[in-house]
């Protein structure tokens, strides 16, 4: 919510500078990015207790997947910070 908030507020005080938004709008997905990465390793560190605290195949399951998601997740978030700091 807080990202949407500060994309408005960009989108509103530089109503004129069309490459201003544009930085600093890349340097919101940046930070947006870097947060929802963060977000997924505390997603996957609390299933990987739960499923050392109670190994169920439900919650090997649903570690697994999450262990895919986020790897493809970080995989693309991490491209794309890349070419969004310049470094192809």
């Amino acid at each position: 919510m807080l990202a949407v908030i500060e994309w408005l507020q960009v989108q509103i005080t530089h109503l004129g500078s069309r490459e201003k938004r544009k930085t600093q709008t890349q340097d919101l997905r940046v930070h947006f990015s870097q947060k929802l990465v963060l977000g997924l390793e505390f997603f996957l560190a609390g299933d990987i207790i739960r499923l050392i605290a109670t190994p169920t195949t439900d919650v090997l399951i649903r570690v697994g997947a999450i262990i895919v998601i986020r790897t493809v997740l970080a995989y693309f978030l991490s491209r794309e910070i890349k070419e969004l700091r310049g470094g192809k």
